[in-house]
């Protein structure tokens, strides 16, 4: 939760770059998660993983943060725990330059 937190501001600082929190296993409850996100005036996207999506980046038991450069390109990287939020105040930056 801290690094939602953390995200919210920046996602409305910058808007132009989309931020999709993927759940790491298909939710029956992500509507509701996203409703609850959305009346709190987030502008975080959640979404399920499609296909071997999490696998092919990677991911497979914890909790990561991965930026994608304009073409699709890996910039960034954190895995749970890691990374904060002046990290990726710089990582904002960088990417709309």
């Amino acid at each position: 939760m801290r690094e939602l937190r953390a995200l919210d501001p920046l996602s409305k600082q910058y808007p132009e770059i989309d931020v999709y929190i993927i759940s790491m296993d298909k939710r029956s409850d992500l509507p509701k998660i996203q409703k609850k996100n959305d009346d709190k005036g987030r502008t975080l996207t959640f979404v399920s993983p499609l296909g071997d999506s999490l696998r092919n980046l990677d991911i497979v038991t914890r909790s990561n943060k991965i930026a994608f450069d304009q073409s699709g390109e890996i910039v960034y990287r954190a895995s749970m725990g890691k990374g904060s939020t002046k990290d990726w105040e710089s990582l904002f930056q960088e990417l709309t330059k």
